[in-house]
């Protein structure tokens, strides 16, 4: 019996076979190159994450200096309201104090 029509030669399996690893080569190159260009994309945005990481702290610190510096300033300018508003009651108390005496040394 001769070999069956559906069934390839031995030397067309041998170059379906070369042909079938090739393209596995081919694949498997394709697949380390798409690997290689992920890894070095990721390298670089994790790179630039750190860059922006770095200038929002930098950004918060500033902020935070900003804000400590306002509050002193507010607490200052309170301070000066309270000794002003102080200094016009102890004027007040004075000249109440003063009519008050010499209204008393008057009638007195």
């Amino acid at each position: 019996m001769g070999r069956l029509d559906n069934q390839p030669e031995n030397g067309e399996f041998e170059d379906s076979r070369a042909t079938t690893e090739n393209l596995l080569q081919t694949m498997a190159n394709d697949l380390r190159s798409l690997q290689q260009d992920v890894v070095s994309q990721l390298h670089q945005d994790v790179q630039r994450l750190q860059a922006e990481k770095s200038r929002l702290i930098s950004d918060i610190e500033k902020l935070q200096n900003q804000r400590q510096i306002i509050q002193s300033q507010h607490e200052m300018d309170l301070s000066r309201q309270q000794i002003a508003q102080q200094q016009a009651w102890a004027k007040q108390l004075a000249l109440a104090l003063a009519n008050h005496l010499h209204t008393a040394l008057a009638n007195g």
